[in-house]
């Protein structure tokens, strides 16, 4: 009989977020690949037609949190986030525990707030028989703040939806007017959208943001901050977008900006690559790993010297055509196919 898995995928309960997208994309290229697995989800009822091969799913339910009878009917358990309120404390098989970031580090957050948020992790670290980190950048925090041996931990990177799935584009109802920079993701303090107003300094470009308004005070630090440098006509705030409209803004603006200071990856930058755009990053936290020496850094965040190397970063993206095609061609390094291939073979490694 084959071992028995349960993957889960319990943060599918929130759409429009990349943990929904890990799960969703992870699990059906798992579960595509797989011959030697008797493969489950842990995850919301409503959301099983987003999988092709599932057979069984376990419907989560909030009393989990506290009682999970069905947990020790598996060989394997895979946790695939780090704050998870649903861990199998009591689970007598083998676990595999995904840290997507420890950005509740560098979260205005009370230090006995912050300190309790890390002893959590930690438990759940040492009680894990594999820890899987999506960088370097997380694995190396990891090792800075938790007492764990390296070699306990691997990297995964994570994959680009649009490699699975290639794209269907949807006309969003607000079309810039003129050549746009883009982003996208939650509004809130530690993707630090603010700074890109610094982008549209000494040119006539817009700057189109998308994502969910997490936060009343930060939008209104975006604005003030953008009236500081007399931009704010040229910023459109598009709240959620569907992935086809987003589509669209990626296929046509001109730049992507990602300035975010707090990211154990950064999936946007990849997916703005896989359309052979320039983007322009942090050089904080992961964002130079994953966009590696193709991508456009800011070393700070001086609006003027933002708006210099936004200048020579397009010009010397569009000037060299070769450029737009290196850039498509990097993405395939970061697909879901490499990364459930790692994780099928690490569940191997664990049951032998």
């Amino acid at each position: 009989m084959n071992a028995k898995i349960l993957i889960d995928a319990e943060r599918m309960r929130y759409p429009n977020t990349g943990l929904y997208n890990f799960c969703k994309y992870l699990g059906n290229e798992i579960l595509n690949q797989n011959k030697s697995f008797d493969i489950e989800l842990f995850m919301p009822g409503n959301e099983t037609s987003n999988f092709r091969n599932l057979d069984n799913h376990v419907d989560r339910r909030f009393w989990h949190k506290f009682f999970m009878p069905f947990q020790n009917n598996y060989s394997l358990w895979h946790t695939t986030f780090q704050n998870t309120k649903f861990f199998p404390d009591s689970f007598k098989g083998k676990i595999a525990y995904t840290i997507h970031d420890l950005n509740f580090l560098h979260e205005k957050h009370s230090d006995s707030k912050r300190q309790s948020y890390l002893d959590a992790v930690a438990n759940r670290i040492h009680r894990a028989d594999r820890v899987i980190t999506i960088s370097n950048y997380v694995k190396n925090e990891v090792l800075e703040h938790i007492d764990v041996r390296p070699e306990k931990i691997e990297v995964i990177y994570n994959g680009c939806n649009l490699l699975n799935t290639g794209y269907v584009v949807t006309v969003p109802k607000n079309i810039p007017s003129k050549p746009f920079i883009y982003s996208i993701g939650n509004l809130c303090e530690k993707k630090n959208f603010h700074v890109l107003a610094g982008m549209l300094l000494n040119n006539d470009f817009e700057l189109v943001i998308s994502g969910i308004n997490a936060n009343n005070g930060y939008l209104e630090k975006i604005l003030s901050y953008a009236r500081s440098l007399g931009v704010e006509n040229r910023i459109i705030f598009t709240g959620v977008v569907s992935d086809e409209e987003k589509h669209w803004y990626l296929a046509n603006c001109l730049a992507f900006g990602f300035t975010s200071i707090a990211e154990g990856f950064g999936l946007p930058v990849i997916e703005a690559m896989y359309f052979g755009k320039p983007v322009f990053l942090s050089t904080r936290t992961s964002l130079p790993e994953i966009g590696g020496s193709l991508a456009y850094y800011f070393d700070n965040f001086d609006p003027q010297y933002m708006a210099i190397q936004t200048e020579r970063g397009l010009a010397d993206f569009y000037t060299n055509p070769s450029k737009s095609i290196a850039v498509k061609e990097y993405v395939k390094k970061f697909s879901w196919n490499n990364a459930a291939e790692q994780y099928l073979e690490l569940y191997k490694r664990l049951l032998d």
